[in-house]
C-alpha cells in the first residue's frame, strides 16, 4: 500500500517473499520460526488482496480486506519440510522456533504407512484450539495435518458382489454407475 502511494508502483508476492530472506541477520526474531509460516501469511494477504481489487474491477462493493489480531490467528502452514521434521519412532513433530508435539499412535501408524508406500511429506499445517482453561491460562489442544504427494494408490480387495447394485434411493439428480472394483 505504502509502495502505491509513495512511488505508484506495486509489490508484488515473489518480490515479498525476496525482502523476506533479506531479513536474515538483521530481523532473526521475525524468522524464529522459519521462512516458510511467513511466506503462509503473504500468500493469503496476498488473496485477500487479489479478491479485493477484482470486485473493484468488477464494480461491486469491494469491502477491505480485515484481518484477525495474532491472538486469533491459530493456524500455521508450513509449504516445504525445511524446518520441521516428524520422528515416527519417538512419535513427535518437531518444529523450528515452535518445539516438539508428541504425536498420537494412530496419527504415527497412519504417517509410518503413507511413507512406507513412497509417500513424500511436503507440506505441514498446524492448527490450536482452546481446550478450556481460564481466560489467564487457557489450555490448547494442537492438532498437525501433513500432506503427501507421490504416495502409491493400494488396490482394494475385490468383495463378493462388487459390480451389482446394492441399494437404491429415490430422488437422486446424479446417479453414480455401479462399482468395478476399483476405488472412486
Amino acid at each position: 500500500m505504502k509502495a502505491w502511494q509513495r512511488a505508484n508502483t506495486s509489490v508484488s508476492l515473489f518480490d515479498q517473499f525476496t525482502q523476506i530472506t533479506g531479513l536474515r541477520g538483521v530481523r532473526d526474531d521475525v524468522l524464529a520460526r522459519g521462512i516458510q509460516p511467513i511466506r503462509g501469511a503473504l500468500r493469503r494477504l496476498d488473496e485477500a488482496f487479489v479478491g479485493f481489487y477484482r470486485r473493484i474491477k468488477l464494480g461491486q462493493a469491494p469491502g477491505y480486506p480485515r484481518f484477525k489480531s495474532r491472538r486469533r490467528f491459530n493456524t500455521a502452514c508450513w509449504d516445504e519440510p525445511a524446518s520441521w521434521k516428524v520422528d515416527v519412532d519417538q512419535r513427535r513433530l518437531r518444529i523450528q522456533g515452535v518445539g516438539t508435539i508428541r504425536l498420537p499412535k494412530s496419527a504415527a501408524r497412519q504417517f509410518a504407512r503413507l511413507a512406507g508406500r513412497g509417500g513424500v511429506p511436503v507440506t505441514l499445517s498446524v492448527t490450536r484450539r482452546r481446550a478450556g482453561g481460564t481466560s489467564e491460562h487457557p489450555k490448547w489442544v494442537w492438532r498437525a495435518s501433513v500432506g503427501f504427494k507421490d504416495v502409491t494408490p493400494v488396490r482394494a480387495a475385490s468383495q463378493p458382489g462388487d459390480g451389482q447394485v446394492v441399494g437404491a434411493d429415490r430422488g437422486v439428480a446424479v446417479a453414480l454407475p455401479p462399482r468395478t472394483g476399483s476405488c472412486w
